[in-house]
């Protein structure tokens, strides 16, 4: 899976979701996934079923030439607030634009 998201570098658009602890794309706060090398990992571990995943890296997604994060719902305000700090995984993507609704910017 690595090779061929490789081959498709850069990435023209990637949509993520924003979780309430402020993971994206599988890659939770504090977890190893976060430091690997490459375009694809394997996470292992999750907090929240599947405990077992693949995703693309931190790299995979700061390569791609245009990230949006959406961002719905009051349970997402203090991730969101956490994101824009760079204190959690969401935040460490350069240059992503944020669509966010009232509840979630409250």
């Amino acid at each position: 899976y690595d090779a061929l998201v490789g081959r498709l570098q850069p990435l023209d658009l990637v949509l993520l979701g924003l979780g309430e602890d402020g993971h994206t794309a599988s890659l939770f706060p504090g977890n190893p996934a976060l430091e690997a090398a490459g375009w694809a990992v394997a996470v292992h571990g999750a907090p929240k079923p599947p405990p077992d995943r693949v995703s693309l890296t931190l790299g995979c997604l700061r390569n791609a030439r245009r990230v949006i994060f959406l961002v719905t719902g009051a349970e997402k305000a203090e991730a969101l607030r956490r994101a824009q700090a760079g204190q959690v995984p969401a935040g460490l993507i350069p240059g992503a634009e944020w669509l966010v609704d009232e509840a979630a910017a409250a």
